[in-house]
């Protein structure tokens, strides 16, 4: 999204979302196991069918910080659409993403970029597999790789906290006990070097369920950073992820 054009605000947008907490949070009694808490996530992601949503989105890099709002789009675990757009509500770009490859449309240069490997291509600037970038959209962190072994597992007031081993490195994650969204997720290499780090602040209710209203990428050199506001989400309703490039477009592959 490194072309995406936005202003300098992501440091106040923080600040006032880290601030203004709610006071009203009851807290949620209920206690579950690691096997319990997994079967009500999941049970919470295959009700997600259809997803929609508008925000703000602002990049954060060494080199630009920007912002605009977008469109999003996401139909099942198949595929994701975004639309930014600028000043007036000027459409910019259009990124068109699933599984195996992904659209880069840039609506001002008439240009689109086509990738079999998005996550090398520069279509997204941070590395996040499909899987995980539509989780983190809807959830507030990545899912979990059912390969991952569990080595520590506990509960506060506020959340659980989990930790998961594998041979790729160690996961650290919190979820919030109270509407069950992740705040938290920070991947390590065996060495401790830092991969991909999502935090997630506060909710928004829609189809009966909560989803994070703001949600902070950072990349594992943190230098790249993104932040998703959501201003309204809509469940379950209608919608099209796919889009035509102008037979007039310059293609190109990478």
């Amino acid at each position: 999204m490194r072309y995406i054009h936005l202003s300098i605000m992501i440091a106040a947008v923080m600040i006032l979302y880290s601030g203004c907490s709610s006071s009203k949070r009851l807290s949620n009694k209920t206690t579950l196991t690691p096997g319990e808490l997994f079967e009500l996530l999941n049970r919470r992601a295959d009700s997600i069918k259809s997803f929609y949503a508008e925000g703000t989105i602002s990049f954060e890099s060494p080199d630009v910080s920007n912002s605009g709002s977008f469109r999003l789009y996401i139909q099942g675990t198949d595929s994701a659409r975004i639309d930014l757009r600028g000043p007036l509500g000027i459409r910019v770009a259009t990124f068109l993403l699933t599984e195996k490859n992904g659209i880069y449309y840039d609506w001002f240069e008439n240009r689109a970029v086509f990738s079999s490997d998005y996550l090398r291509s520069s279509i997204i600037p941070i590395s996040v597999e499909f899987h995980q970038l539509i989780s983190i959209l809807t959830w507030g962190i990545p899912n979990i790789n059912i390969n991952d072994s569990l080595n520590y597992f506990s509960i506060s007031p506020e959340e659980y906290s989990l930790n998961y081993i594998s041979v790729d490195g160690e996961k650290r994650m919190s979820i919030d006990r109270v509407n069950y969204t992740g705040k938290y997720y920070r991947y390590s290499k065996p060495d401790s070097t830092m991969q991909l780090l999502v935090q997630s602040f506060h909710s928004i209710d829609a189809g009966g369920l909560n989803f994070p209203e703001t949600i902070r990428i950072t990349d594992r050199n943190e230098t790249n950073n993104i932040t998703v506001v959501y201003d309204d989400i809509q469940l379950n309703e209608p919608v099209t992820c796919a889009f035509t490039i102008p037979k007039s477009a310059k293609i190109i592959y990478r």
